[in-house]
């Protein structure tokens, strides 16, 4: 786990003080609950910037029952898309983004349907999820900058994203400065080092989810 933690730090490090990206925002660094119980979110770890909270099918009129002191500790929102159709997804998105701009949490993290799995509201193809995400950011990228909220791909997740230049494809598509990147730190080990996603996506990389503590 320490190991894990230094490589990011070390990396994150490296960048900031490269000049040619010597503006660039430090992403948040996430720590996910354990599960979706308002009560797992009475403390942050110390070296993290907050907790993000999954609440599923986003209203923004949910906003005004969760409490101040929960508010205060959620740095991100997630989603996870709930079809392969573009256009239900994205109206999922466009709510979460408005929930998001409600609770004044600057980034929103969604990961796409599954590739390959079991799960009957998953992608056949890899190349599916792909054209799938590309079209889903065409379509939320607007709202996502009217809103003052990033929208972060989540990667690598789903049995897709393996690579950060796949998600430097998409980023540089979208043209946008309201579409970034969730790094997931766990999963990346799997495909490649921390320190080379971080090199290669810079600071377009707007969140990084720690699911363990350090």
């Amino acid at each position: 786990r320490g190991s894990r933690k230094d490589a990011a730090t070390r990396a994150l490090d490296e960048r900031r003080s490269s000049s040619e990206i010597a503006s660039m925002r430090r992403p948040l660094l996430i720590r996910l609950p354990g599960d979706t119980d308002r009560s797992c979110l009475g403390g942050v770890p110390e070296g993290v910037d907050g907790a993000e909270w999954n609440l599923g099918c986003f209203k923004s009129s949910e906003a005004s029952a969760i409490p101040g002191e929960i508010r205060s500790r959620v740095r991100a929102l997630a989603l996870d898309c709930p079809s392969v159709l573009v256009e239900e997804s994205s109206r999922a998105v466009i709510g979460a983004l408005e929930l998001a701009a409600t609770l004044q949490v600057s980034v929103l993290n969604i990961a796409i349907p599954s590739v390959g799995g079991a799960e009957s509201a998953g992608f056949d193809r890899y190349q599916d999820a792909l054209n799938f995400t590309h079209s889903l950011v065409r379509e939320t990228r607007l709202e996502a900058e009217a809103r003052g909220v990033v929208l972060a791909v989540v990667a690598p997740a789903n049995g897709c994203f393996h690579s950060p230049v796949e998600l430097r494809e998409l980023l540089d598509a979208a043209h946008s400065s309201a579409v970034g990147v969730c790094v997931e730190i766990q999963a990346v080990s799997r495909f490649g080092s921390i320190e080379d996603w971080l090199t290669t996506l810079g600071s377009r990389v707007r969140s990084i989810r720690v699911s363990r503590p350090f």
